[in-house]
Formats: structure tokens, sequence, C-alpha cells
């Protein structure tokens, strides 16, 4: 599958040079970066399901600690 990515000319350059510092490609530090991303977000979804569970199920005990 293609996708086409079109940075600004400073992003592409700045993707260039992180990629040569990394002896890599820019197409494998975009891979990486989308990897990471999703993977962050991934996470963060997980934690604010739980986090929300936690203030239902534990309503009332968590109004008590903050008495």
């Amino acid at each position: 599958m293609a996708t086409n990515f079109r940075p600004s000319e400073d992003l592409h350059r700045r993707l260039r040079d992180q990629a040569a510092a990394e002896g890599t490609s820019v197409q494998s530090l975009l891979v990486k970066a989308a990897e990471e991303y999703l993977q962050r977000h991934t996470k963060r979804a997980l934690l604010d399901a739980a986090m929300e569970r936690i203030t239902v199920e534990y309503a009332d005990a968590l109004r008590r600690l903050g008495e």
C-alpha cells in the first residue's frame, strides 16, 4: 500500500538530516515515528479508560478520601 507524505521543505530537510545521523532512511524514520506515536496514544487511551472505570467504581471512596 502506498501513502503519499508531503512535508514542508524544512521538515523534509530535518528528516533527511536525522535519518543520515542515524544511518537509516527517511522512510524507516517515518515508520518508526508512526509506530511510536500509535503506541503512545494507544497506551493513553487505555489509561483514560482505566481512570474512567476507577472514578466510577470507587467514586464514594475517592470522595471520602478527599474530605
